[in-house]
């Protein structure tokens, strides 16, 4: 019995030794990342373009649209009734709302990005969104196509509320290149309260694959 533990001790070593040799791990997670120059190019370079790409706003976004006429009534009773019927137009892009890039174009010497969220209501650069890319090396919302019959569309951020509308404006210098949609603090003593544009996001799932090579050590008589 003796003799043989030695080589039953062995061919265990052995056995464990190749499938930890063998083993294959797979680590990843998919993680939410501003898209950049930097990483557009690599798609288009590895990927072969962007048509299988997509991309998310790093905020909810909502566009109004109001009528340019809304329909009213006027009624003379004793006293004077006046009412008004409006029906606005309002596009929600949530967070997980999926965009896809339908051109690549240039904004006053910036690469601009034209994105549909909805191909069924546009698979054209006229009525899509464009996100410029700023001096922050980021895509901000820049442009809100208009519609017939409308006013000029409003756009908020996160929920339809005055404090959250946003205006075109310049983020950091007047002497960037394009305005883009923001919000600014009202109070800038306030340090955390920055100004909030509408940025482009996109998901990488980063997979690393590992085949370990393991040499153990008998140890030494």
């Amino acid at each position: 019995m003796r003799s043989r533990r030695p080589i039953e001790a062995a061919l265990a070593r052995l056995v464990v030794a190749a499938s930890v040799l063998s083993a294959v791990v797979e680590l990843g997670c998919a993680r939410r990342l501003r898209l950049t120059p930097q990483e557009l190019a690599k798609i288009e370079a590895k990927g072969g373009g962007v048509d299988d790409l997509r991309v998310h706003v790093r905020r909810a976004t909502i566009l109004r649209y109001d009528e340019e006429a809304a329909k009213e009534s006027f009624e003379v009773n004793r006293e004077v009734t006046e009412r008004q019927l409006r029906k606005p137009k309002v596009i929600p892009i949530g967070r997980g709302t999926r965009g896809k890039i339908i051109g690549l174009g240039e904004a006053n010497g910036m690469p601009i990005l034209w994105v549909s969220f909805d191909l069924r209501m546009c698979d054209q650069i006229a009525c899509a969104l464009g996100f410029v890319q700023t001096e922050d090396e980021r895509y901000k919302l820049a442009v809100v196509p208009e519609r017939a019959g409308y006013k000029a569309p409003k756009v908020f951020r996160r929920r339809e509320k005055r404090r959250l509308r946003m205006s075109l404006g310049k983020v950091e210098a007047l002497a960037e290149a394009n305005d883009v949609y923001l919000t600014r603090p009202k109070r800038r003593k306030v340090k955390k309260r920055r100004i909030k544009t509408i940025d482009l996001d996109f998901k990488k799932n980063q997979r690393i694959r590992e085949r370990r090579d393991v040499d153990r050590p008998e140890g030494v008589d």
